[in-house]
């Protein structure tokens, strides 16, 4: 498995914690240990000092000409281009790495890169950008949206700025994961249990209409309606392996917690449903900008 895992993709660091470090976690394998640490050495050889961002990468990924990759008559080669979404599949490795190892390393570059994705993400509305493209030297060249944003509804339709029509795919996979965190929140305050309940209402909304739930189904299991890139017209209505994990963990730690989320004055951080381990603990780091003489 290590020598089909590829390294240059930002998913690397998603890929090589489940195998890595999720699996050394359930089975005490030290092979797998040694897996989940090559995800966090990817991920830090991967940083761009000069934009502070770890970024697509570039892997050619088979699918619309517009997810690169290499060059190509769209735009850049994918280590010139950053993702709003690259803050889960990057940094959870280099964080479990720095909590193993003691390495600073790995816990500047996390810090740094999501220091940079609230500079270059977030909208003053509050609203985010999909995209970011960087020059050589790593300064901002521009940013778009390329893939899913959201509405009010329960399940969003793909983009909220688009016109809609009956032909207008939605986006399970959106819903999913809004609801797995809001679902995870700690409740603490009045805040974090209204969104916590938000979060409920989304899941619930998914099982009822998107969820198959016939046993004697051939899809049984199988959360349906993802849009992955409606622009390219690739994957607009379709099943995604993702999507199934995240409502399968969040419906078994909604379980486990007698349906009610994250207890009060708990973490809302990342615990094993059934395992008991909390992988990733969260403390309170400084942040910290990284230059050259952190790689």
């Amino acid at each position: 498995m290590r020598e089909t895992m590829p390294r240059d993709s930002m998913f690397c660091g998603m890929s090589f914690r489940y195998a890595g470090f999720r699996g050394y976690d359930a089975g005490g394998d030290r092979t797998s240990f040694g897996l989940g640490l090559e995800g966090a050495d990817a991920m830090r050889a991967a940083y761009h000092d000069g934009a502070r961002q770890i970024p697509l990468g570039t892997l050619a990924v088979r699918g619309p000409e517009q997810f690169r990759g290499p060059a190509s008559e769209h735009g850049p080669a994918g280590d010139r281009i950053g993702a709003v979404d690259n803050v889960y599949t990057a940094l959870p490795v280099l964080w479990r790495a720095y909590e193993e190892t003691g390495d600073p390393g790995f816990r500047d570059v996390a810090v740094s890169h999501a220091d940079r994705h609230l500079d270059w993400y977030v909208r003053e509305d509050g609203r985010t950008w999909h995209h970011a493209v960087f020059d050589d030297e790593g300064t901002l060249v521009c940013q778009y949206d390329e893939l899913a944003d959201s509405d009010e509804g329960l399940v969003p339709y793909w983009d909220f700025e688009v016109p809609v029509d009956a032909t207008t795919p939605r986006d399970t996979s959106a819903a999913v994961l809004v609801g797995y965190a809001l679902s995870r929140l700690p409740a603490t305050d009045g805040r974090t249990r209204a969104l916590g309940a938000f979060g409920r209402r989304v899941l619930a909304s998914l099982v009822e209409s998107s969820l198959v739930t016939d046993p004697d189904d051939d899809r049984y299991g199988r959360l349906r309606h993802g849009c992955f890139n409606a622009p390219g017209d690739y994957a607009t209505d379709a099943e995604h392996v993702w999507s199934d994990y995240y409502v399968a963990y969040a419906l078994t730690a909604l379980d486990a917690d007698g349906g009610g989320g994250a207890r009060d004055g708990s973490r809302g951080g990342e615990t094993d449903p059934g395992q008991g381990r909390t992988t990733g603990r969260r403390t309170g780091r400084p942040r910290k900008r990284v230059g050259s003489g952190h790689r």
